[in-house]
């Protein structure tokens, strides 16, 4: 059983597989929920899941020796050549924050204030999504301060983190089927 639950909750795990087939959901869930144009118009909330969802199928480093978003991958020595992929896939994560920022921050602020419900169920994965990833690693992150985590702990931090990410795409698919009349 301890075995189980142990793979369940590793990376590439059960729990791992669910939040990617989630986050896939999301990106079917837009384009059926819009129809083609208006989801093309949208296009940098798809292009978000899909690439949160190839993230948590470890994409960016399965294809390279070491993951193409890390800074080590473009300042250590090498052919550009092979650095370009990694260099692509930035441009477009860029791309996708830089719309988000431009079209999409101040209408949801302005919902916040509001009192908007799928604006606030936004907030809370997006915070969610920001713990998880602080307890990604902790004890990578807490080595230079000289602080030890034992490893029940470090077990514990990461089926949380699991389970934290499992959540958020959860919560962003329950937010684009509940903001379809939206658009």
């Amino acid at each position: 059983f301890t075995d189980d639950l142990r793979q369940f909750f590793s990376e590439s795990g059960g729990v791992e597989r669910m939040s990617a087939l989630l986050l896939g959901a999301a990106v079917l869930a837009w384009f059926w929920s819009r129809g083609l144009r208006q989801a093309l118009a949208g296009w940098h909330v798809p292009a978000a899941c899909a690439l949160m969802m190839m993230r948590e199928l470890d994409f960016d480093k399965r294809f390279t020796a070491q993951g193409v978003l890390k800074l080590r991958y473009y300042t250590e020595p090498g052919p550009l050549l092979d650095k370009l992929p990694g260099v692509l896939v930035i441009l477009v994560i860029l791309a996708v924050v830089v719309t988000f920022i431009r079209r999409d921050l101040g209408p949801w602020l302005a919902r916040l204030g509001r009192i908007d419900g799928t604006a606030w169920l936004l907030a809370v994965a997006l915070v969610i999504a920001a713990i998880a990833k602080s307890v990604d690693g902790i004890d990578r992150k807490l080595a230079p301060f000289g602080i030890e985590v034992p490893p029940l702990v470090l077990t514990r931090a990461g089926r949380i983190e699991e389970l934290l990410e499992l959540a958020f795409a959860l919560m962003l698919l329950q937010v684009i089927a509940l903001t379809r009349r939206r658009g």
